[in-house]
């Protein structure tokens, strides 16, 4: 076991499961010894299950034309500055 010290990174890593085999068994164990956090963290994975259902239909929709990247390369620069001399001025 590890005697690197359990993070916020941990725990958000741990809710959001990107942690790897033995941080995330550390993290439980730890979690086991502090009801007070685990707690927190439950909710934490809660209001994450919560986000994901009331927004899954966002992220199901097409990206708009106008945020395609082939498109935004051929947008016409006509107006613009170039940064240089946006900086310079």
């Amino acid at each position: 076991m590890s005697v690197k010290p359990i993070t916020e990174d941990d725990l958000h890593g741990f809710v959001d499961g990107a942690l790897d085999e033995a941080r995330e068994a550390e993290v439980s164990v730890y979690l086991e010894t502090h009801p007070e956090i685990a707690a927190r963290i439950d909710s934490y994975g809660r209001q994450r299950l919560d986000l994901r259902a009331a927004l899954n239909f966002v992220a199901e929709e097409p990206i708009p034309s106008r945020l395609n990247i082939s498109h935004l390369l051929e947008v016409p620069k006509q107006g613009r500055l170039p940064f240089w001399r946006m900086a310079a001025a």
